[in-house]
């Protein structure tokens, strides 16, 4: 039974990770930054640097800007067709009754053409979710082999149940309450601002706050749940290791304390290849959001920017439509940064739990 036990710790230590495996995951494509997972991991592997600092800029740079002018075009259409509005609006020679059918024409454009970005953002928003809960789905699993060789089976088969529930609970509340919240959010809006004595933006601002407060909730449970757990298993594979080099100095004759020092060296190589794979994968969702954002944030400040001048003299219902745009764009960046950090925290507490600390 001993002897059982000895060759099944050596086993499970020195356990390999395939570059197959890990290859698999550049099927969730290549980010901005012009990297995939594989990449990240050879890079880090040869020690090259995956991102130059001084590309960044300029790359962020490039992607605000490009965003800016591909909206500018929709934004010039409805800053023309709110100052045609109000010229009609001050116009001594309006006929009776026309100055309604005058906003409600220009209205119904506007609505038309905030409607597709905001259709676009969305798609764009629940795919930037549902790719990065899967993409830690798939990634736990690879990760595991490396955790597991380097004597932490104990953490990984205490920590991965939870992220890779709570991971999943998060995406499947923001895709099924967050988003909805959001779209009946803007839909309020649209109809709210038909007519000036029934306005309705505030009821939609309290429908996001309340979806992001729920998500926001969910998130920093998630996150504390898993650091406690985090914690409270951080020594196990220290243990582990120690126990297996115990069992194995002691039970093996002659070849034991040899074989220890080749399950400290298959441990140690272990650890380095772990971190590689857990450090890829923390920058690889890092980047896979960041330029994202930085196209939507690009949005909600030109919108922003338009509904401040428009409102220097255009109608206020025009005005508020455009705001509560860039509410609901606000809101479906908070969902992307809120379930990518959840994420990130998984991968570094997994990390961090599964180091060996002195065991070596």
């Amino acid at each position: 039974m001993k002897k059982a036990a000895v060759l099944f710790l050596i086993i499970l230590i020195t356990t390999p990770v395939r570059a197959d495996d890990y290859n698999k995951l550049d099927s969730f494509g290549i980010t901005e930054a012009g990297f995939t997972f594989s990449d990240a991991v050879n890079s880090m592997t040869d020690g090259h640097q995956i991102v130059k600092a001084n590309e960044m800029w300029p790359k962020i740079y490039e992607i605000a800007v490009s965003e800016i002018n591909t909206n500018l075009s929709a934004v010039s259409v409805i800053f023309a067709l709110s100052f045609l509005l109000a010229v009609f609006s001050t116009s001594r020679h309006r006929f009776k009754g026309g100055e309604n059918a005058a906003f409600l024409s220009v209205y119904m454009i506007i609505t038309g053409i905030i409607t597709s970005a905001f259709g676009e953002i969305s798609k764009l928003g629940i795919s930037l979710i549902q790719n990065t809960v899967l993409f830690l789905n798939s990634v736990i699993p690879i990760l595991g082999t490396a955790i597991a060789g380097s004597a932490g089976a104990g953490v990984f088969a205490s920590l991965s149940p939870q992220i890779l529930i709570f991971s999943s609970l998060c995406g499947n509340l923001i895709k099924s309450i967050g988003m909805p919240a959001v779209y009946f959010s803007f839909g309020l809006s649209l109809i709210g601002n038909l007519s000036p004595h029934y306005s309705t933006a505030s009821l939609a601002k309290v429908i996001r706050s309340t979806a992001l407060w729920i998500v926001s909730g969910a998130v920093t449970i998630f996150s504390a749940v898993v650091s406690v757990s985090g914690m409270s298993c951080s020594s196990l594979n220290a243990a582990a290791l120690k126990s297996a080099k115990f069992a194995v100095s002691g039970l093996v004759p002659v070849l034991g304390s040899l074989m220890t020092d080749s399950i400290e060296a298959v441990a140690g190589g272990a650890v380095v290849i772990k971190n590689i794979i857990g450090s890829a994968g923390i920058l690889f969702i890092f980047f896979s959001v960041l330029f994202p954002v930085i196209k939507i944030a690009s949005v909600i400040f030109i919108y922003k920017i338009s509904s401040a001048l428009i409102g220097t003299f255009g109608d206020k219902r025009i005005t508020s439509v455009l705001d509560n745009m860039a509410g609901v764009l606000s809101a479906i960046t908070g969902f992307i940064i809120a379930c990518s950090v959840s994420c990130i925290i998984s991968l570094s507490v997994l990390l961090g739990a599964s180091n060996l600390g002195g065991a070596l």
